[in-house]
C-alpha cells in the first residue's frame, strides 16, 4: 500500500513546487546589461516604471534578462517626445508573462 501512494504523493509534490517557483518568479523585469545605456525599472505602487535604455535616432531599445508582469500592475515605458518606437527585446530564458502594458 506504501509503494501505491508515494509516487501519488511525490506528483503533488513536484506540481507544488513548480507552481511555487512559477509565481515566485512571475513579478521581474531586469535589464540585462547588454546596452550601452541600459534600462532603470523603478517600482510605484503596481507600476513598473521603465526609463534609460539606448536610443538610435528616433528610437529607443531595451533589452532585459526577463520581463514579466504580475496580474493587476503596469509595465510603463517613459520615454521623451522625440521618440517614435521603443524596441525591446528579452533575452533571458525563463517565460515572460506580459498581462499589462502601457507606452506613455
Amino acid at each position: 500500500m506504501f509503494g501505491m501512494t508515494t509516487p501519488c504523493f511525490l506528483g503533488m509534490a513536484i506540481a507544488s513546487a513548480i507552481t511555487f517557483g512559477a509565481n515566485c518568479a512571475y513579478a521581474q523585469i531586469t535589464p540585462d546589461g547588454t546596452l550601452p545605456n541600459n534600462s532603470i525599472v523603478t517600482p510605484d505602487g503596481s507600476t513598473l516604471n521603465i526609463t534609460g535604455g539606448t536610443q538610435a535616432g528616433s528610437n529607443l531599445f531595451h533589452s532585459f534578462g526577463e520581463f514579466s508582469v504580475p496580474i493587476g500592475s503596469t509595465a510603463s515605458f517613459n520615454n521623451g517626445v522625440n521618440i517614435q518606437n521603443i524596441i525591446s527585446r528579452v533575452t533571458g530564458g525563463s517565460p515572460n508573462y506580459l498581462i499589462g502594458i502601457q507606452s506613455r
